[in-house]
């Protein structure tokens, strides 16, 4: 734990992990990121847009990994935004990723833009919730009237 925070780690294949993991690192296959985000700190990802959906909501910074498809692209988004930092697989050792989780959770820009950004997307959220409960209305009513 190079930062001296606790670390939960995510992913469905235990496989690739290592046998022992530091202390105060757990593994899960699987928990909810709605769920656990708004007591985070950081999110460490691959730069899906789901993932990055939800650490935005959440207010907290990201730190991207891109593997593929649109994941270097919502990275450099991201970074633009000023609220994640971008590291390439191939350059991706321990010290990097822990120096640049470091300088997010440390820059009061960062914050600032990371509630900042929070702050307009979550109406978002309500906004698209309620369109898809009109919208699920609609479809019940249509199926009803059949």
């Amino acid at each position: 734990m190079r930062l001296g925070r606790p670390a939960i780690l995510l992913t469905q294949h235990r496989e690739q992990l290592p046998p022992v993991l530091p202390a105060g690192v757990q593994h899960f296959a699987y928990l909810p990121l709605s769920r656990i985000l708004p007591r985070a700190s950081a999110l460490a990802h691959h730069g899906g847009i789901g993932s990055a959906a939800a650490a935005l909501s959440a207010g907290i910074p990201q730190l991207i990994v891109p593997f593929a498809h649109d994941q270097p692209d919502n990275a450099a988004r991201l970074c633009r935004l000023g609220v994640a930092s971008l590291v390439w697989p191939a350059h991706a050792t321990g010290a990097r990723l822990a120096r640049r989780l470091g300088s997010l959770l440390d820059s009061p820009s960062v914050a600032q833009r990371c509630r900042a950004l929070a702050d307009a997307v979550r109406p978002g959220v309500g906004v698209a919730c309620d369109v898809l409960e009109r919208y699920g209305g609609v479809e019940h009513a249509l199926a009803g009237a059949a």
